[in-house]
């Protein structure tokens, strides 16, 4: 479960995992040729099971199934999911992964520099002083700005 995401992050309940699952997983196919997107996968769902569900809940089951090794070698690219037919394929999707993690801990790392010891300071809200041109803290010392 993801912070702040676990509406969408919660473990997979028994309907997700005994009945969408198999059908999620039944829809995929081998090679970038044959890529299914979610949007796709919900349609289906609706129109030939009557089953309603929300984007990142498909995004949980693929990452289920990925990670339990039920559907080996499923990746995906800007145009759905897909079962990889190559090694080139696999690798250049891992690359693609550690970068995104690359990215993502990046971003960690600026807001913790940030956040290192801004929120100690007295000047938290600078708001312009359109009568002098100048700025103005709220009630707090502004130091010196």
């Amino acid at each position: 479960m993801i912070t702040l995401f676990e509406e969408y992050t919660n473990p997979l309940n028994e309907q997700e995992h005994d009945r969408i699952m198999p059908l999620i997983t039944g829809m995929l196919r081998v090679g970038k040729n044959n890529s299914i997107t979610n949007l796709e996968m919900r349609r289906r769902l609706f129109e030939i099971h009557g089953i309603r569900i929300h984007d990142s809940r498909v995004r949980k089951i693929i990452s289920y199934a990925r990670i339990k090794d039920i559907v080996p070698r499923l990746v995906s690219n800007s145009k759905g999911y897909y079962i990889s037919e190559s090694e080139e394929e696999i690798e250049t999707y891992m690359k693609s992964l550690q970068q995104r993690a690359t990215a993502i801990y990046g971003l960690v790392h600026a807001l913790r520099r940030q956040s290192t010891g801004y929120f100690q300071q007295s000047s938290l809200f600078i708001l312009p002083d359109r009568e002098h041109g100048n700025q103005q803290g709220l009630g707090v010392d502004s130091g010196g700005l």
